[in-house]
């Protein structure tokens, strides 16, 4: 606060608005994470480790449903905050393992077609019912691009009919507010017609993020996957090759 309270006076100087702003969202977001994860408004600096990044970039990427890039800028930010509060003596440590999640945010790469044929076609037992759903709202992500926290929220309402009867999703993105629309591959329909029930409001069970992301870490392991796998891959696959194609 005292960072951003100093940054608002040089707005204009030699800080641009918009360089102001991350560091606004860059708090909330911190802040609406401590509260979510440890019911608390606040932590001290030496409660800061290896798995509080760790789960900070889930909620960002998973909960919130934003980009690598804009992970890349928050961690940044606090990489900085902390550094600021080593030098002042407010922590006994740098905080190291901010070093070791940008490199793995940098080093982010986009998802192969065969290890996606894996994947999909990972036989999963009937009794690992929670790694089932999470590879096939990975596998959504794939066909058209949707974010976590979108999938989890779309609805009947957000389908809709063209003039030549084709399938389209239309939803608003939990991030930006944007309207996206994108017409439905024969896959995506088969997922939606996979879980369709009329008891839940929304197309997919709704599922934690946290459980979503230690089920990708399964996954991976499961179907003996060459990378890494993390969600929000599947958006950037449906970027680079689905929608393309």
């Amino acid at each position: 606060d005292r960072h951003n309270e100093e940054m608002k006076t040089r707005v204009g100087v030699d800080r641009a608005p918009t360089t102001m702003s991350t560091y606004v969202y860059t708090r909330r977001t911190l802040a609406e994470f401590i509260k979510t994860e440890f019911k608390v408004s606040d932590l001290a600096f030496g409660q800061l480790n290896e798995q509080f990044i760790r789960d900070y970039q889930d909620f960002i990427l998973l909960e919130k449903g934003y980009a690598v890039d804009t992970l890349r800028g928050y961690l940044a930010i606090l990489k900085k905050i902390c550094r600021i509060a080593y030098k002042e003596g407010h922590s006994e440590k740098t905080i190291l393992p901010l070093q070791a999640a940008q490199a793995e945010g940098d080093n982010t790469e986009s998802l192969s077609r065969e290890n996606l044929e894996k994947l999909r076609d990972l036989e999963i037992p009937e009794k690992r019912r929670s790694h089932v759903i999470t590879r096939d709202l990975f596998l959504f992500a794939c066909y058209t691009g949707t974010a976590y926290a979108d999938a989890v929220s779309i609805t009947r309402e957000n389908l809709f009919r063209d003039d030549e009867g084709s399938l389209w999703l239309k939803y608003r993105r939990k991030k930006t507010d944007y309207l996206g629309r994108v017409k439905l591959l024969p896959e995506a329909l088969a997922l939606i017609g996979k879980y369709c029930d009329d008891t839940r409001t929304t197309l997919f069970p709704p599922q934690d993020y946290h459980t979503l992301g230690a089920n990708m870490k399964s996954l991976r392991l499961m179907a003996g996957l060459s990378q890494d796998l993390v969600y929000h891959m599947g958006s950037i696959f449906a970027s680079l090759v689905t929608l393309e194609e």
